[in-house]
C-alpha cells in the first residue's frame, strides 16, 4: 500500500510499505478516506524528535472505514464509518479511570516514535488501530468527513484551551499564533462579551480569524490593542497556540493580574526560564493542555452537526495522497498558511444531482464542488443593529421566551416590578451551558423565586431556584457575544480539489 514517510532532512515521500495487520483482539483496521497535515507532523520532518524511527508512517488525524475488526470488537463493524482520535489509550490504568485519558500510561501518538511507542500513522491507505473500541467514534451520515477530521485533535485542544482557562462570559480573550489550533481556539471563544484578540504575524491568518469575529492584530501591535480594549489592566485570558518561547513570555506580559494563561502550544524547552517573579507579583496562573478528545468527542461532535461550530472553514487544500511532498512543502512554507491541508484518497464517480444540490461527497475525491453555505439571518426592520431577533416571536404559551426581571425599590407602600428587554436565545454560545455550571456564573434566564428544576424554553439544563434580585450578564455585553458569535457567509465557496 501506499504511506506518507520520511525521505530525508526536511521532506518526505509516498512509498510503498507493507498492508497493516490485526495484532491484538482489540485492533481494528481502517481504510482511510481523509487525513490533514498537523504543525506537530513536521517536527520529526524538521529532526526535532528524539530517536524517531524513519521507517514511521506520518500522521494522527484521519477517518475512514472499518476494513477488519479483531475477535473482541463487538461495538463495530466493517464497514462502518470512523474517526480515529490522535492519541491511544487503554482505558484500564489509573489516569484513565480517573477520567485523564491524556496521561494514560500506556498512551502513544499515531504517527510518532521515539518520545512515543512506534505507531504508524494514517496517511497512508491503511492503518492498525489499537485498543479501537477507544479510539474509534462511528460517524452518523449526516457528518461530512472533512468536519470529522477536527474531531481527531485540533478541535478538541482549542475546546480544552478555552475551557481550562475558566473564562467568564464577559472576558477578553486573547489568542496567540493563528495555526489550526490557534484559530479552533478563536472559534471556541467567539462568542464572549469580552471579544477576542487574534495576534499573528501572517496576515493571511489574520483575515481567517477575523471571519470567526475576533479583531485582529499583529504581534507589535498587540500590546496597544490588549491596553486599549481593557483600560490598561491586561487581557483576562491569554491562549498561547504558538508553541515558542517567544509567545509565552509574550502572554505572560499581555495577561491582567489574577489572571490566567493557557497554552495548547507544544513546548519542549528543557532550558525555558519562567519569569516566576512576574507570575508571583501579578498572581498569575498558567495551566497546560493537550486536548482530550475522548472526553469532549460527543459533546463537540454535536456542536458541529447542529453548526454551532464549523471548523471545516479552516480547510485551504484538498490534495491527493501521491501530491502528499507537495502538500506538506506548501504546509511548511506557509504557503497555504492560514489553514489546512487535507489529503483524499482517488475520486469517486461524479454524482451530477448531489453537485447540484450543493451536497459535499462523503467519501472519495471530486475535482470541483460547489457547497452551499449559511447565509445570515434577514434582520426585521426597525430592531436595533446590534441584536439578533428571531423573525417571529410568540405572543404566549410553551414556546414564549422566559423574560428577566428585577425587583425594584418599594415605593408608596406597594411593589413595583421593572421589566428588561428579552435576551435572545442567539446569544446562547456553545460554552454558555458548561460555563453556566460552573461556580464563576452564566447567564441565568426566568424570573426571580422561580422554582427549582425550572427549565427555559429551548434548554435542556434545569436552571438552579434563586431568590430576591435577578442576576445577569449585561444585556450589552450578550448583545457583542451573539454579533460576533459564528458570522455566516453570504456565498457559495469553490472547492479545487
Amino acid at each position: 500500500m501506499r504511506a506518507v514517510r520520511l525521505a530525508g532532512p526536511g521532506t518526505v515521500a509516498v512509498t510503498d510499505v507493507p498492508e497493516p495487520q490485526l495484532l491484538d483482539p482489540r485492533d481494528a483496521v481502517v481504510k482511510v478516506t481523509a487525513a490533514a497535515i498537523c504543525g506537530a507532523d513536521l517536527f520529526p520532518v524538521h529532526g526535532m524528535t528524539p530517536g524517531f524511527d524513519s521507517a514511521t508512517v506520518l500522521g494522527h488525524e484521519f477517518v475512514g472505514t472499518v476494513a477488519d475488526v479483531g475477535a473482541s470488537m463487538d461495538s463495530l463493524r466493517v464497514g462502518q464509518r470512523v474517526v480515529c482520535f490522535s492519541t491511544v489509550s487503554d482505558g484500564t490504568c489509573s489516569h484513565c479511570r480517573a477520567g485523564r485519558p491524556a496521561q494514560c500510561e500506556r498512551r502513544s501518538l499515531f504517527g510518532y516514535s521515539g518520545v512515543y511507542p512506534r505507531l504508524d500513522g494514517g496517511q497512508a491507505e491503511l492503518v492498525r488501530v489499537p485498543m479501537a473500541d477507544r479510539c474509534l467514534l462511528p460517524l452518523p451520515d449526516t457528518m461530512e468527513d472533512e468536519q470529522a477530521l477536527f474531531l481527531a485533535d485540533i478541535l478538541p485542544t482549542g475546546f480544552a484551551a478555552v475551557r481550562n482557562s475558566r473564562a467568564d462570559l464577559s472576558d477578553t480573550i486573547v489568542v496567540l499564533g493563528c495555526g489550526p489550533v490557534g484559530l479552533m481556539a478563536v472559534l471556541c471563544a467567539s462568542g464572549f462579551g469580552g471579544g477576542v484578540i487574534a495576534v499573528d504575524g501572517v496576515r493571511a491568518r489574520r483575515e481567517l480569524a477575523s471571519g470567526f469575529g475576533a479583531l485582529s492584530v499583529s504581534p507589535e501591535e498587540a500590546g496597544k490593542l490588549v491596553a486599549a480594549r481593557t483600560s490598561g489592566l491586561g487581557s483576562d485570558v491569554v491562549i498561547e497556540a504558538t508553541g515558542t518561547p517567544q509567545a509565552l513570555d509574550a502572554a505572560l506580559h499581555l495577561v491582567r493580574g489574577r489572571g490566567t494563561v493557557s497554552v495548547v502550544g507544544a513546548h519542549f524547552e528543557p532550558d525555558y526560564k519562567l519569569n516566576a517573579g512576574l507570575m508571583f507579583e501579578r498572581e498569575l496562573t498558567l495551566r497546560f493542555s493537550i486536548g482530550d478528545p475522548i472526553s469532549d468527542r460527543e459533546r463537540l461532535m454535536h456542536m458541529v452537526l447542529e453548526r454551532k461550530l464549523e471548523p471545516e472553514r479552516v480547510i485551504s487544500h484538498r490534495m491527493p495522497l501521491d501530491d502528499a511532498t507537495q502538500a506538506y512543502q506548501l504546509f511548511d512554507q506557509r504557503i497555504a498558511p492560514p489553514r489546512r491541508c487535507c489529503i483524499r484518497e482517488e475520486p469517486a464517480p461524479t454524482d451530477v444531482a448531489r453537485v447540484a444540490r450543493g451536497v459535499t461527497p462523503r467519501r472519495g475525491r471530486w475535482r470541483v464542488c460547489l457547497r452551499r453555505t449559511r447565509r445570515p439571518r434577514p434582520r426585521p426592520a426597525g430592531r436595533c443593529p446590534g441584536r439578533r431577533y428571531p423573525q417571529s416571536r410568540p405572543s404566549g404559551g410553551q414556546n414564549a421566551e422566559p423574560r428577566a426581571t428585577v425587583a425594584a425599590p418599594q415605593r408608596a407602600g406597594r411593589g413595583v416590578h421593572q421589566e428588561r428587554p428579552r435576551i435572545s436565545r442567539a446569544s446562547d454560545h456553545p460554552l454558555q451551558r458548561e460555563l453556566r455550571r460552573s461556580a464563576r456564573g452564566g447567564i441565568l434566564l426566568g424570573d426571580p423565586g422561580r422554582p427549582a428544576g425550572h427549565k427555559p424554553a429551548g434548554s435542556s439544563d434545569p436552571v438552579p431556584p434563586r431568590s430576591g434580585r435577578f442576576e445577569a450578564v449585561p444585556v450589552s455585553a450578550i448583545d457583542r457575544a451573539a454579533s460576533a458569535a459564528h458570522p455566516g457567509l453570504g456565498h457559495n465557496t469553490m472547492h479545487i480539489f
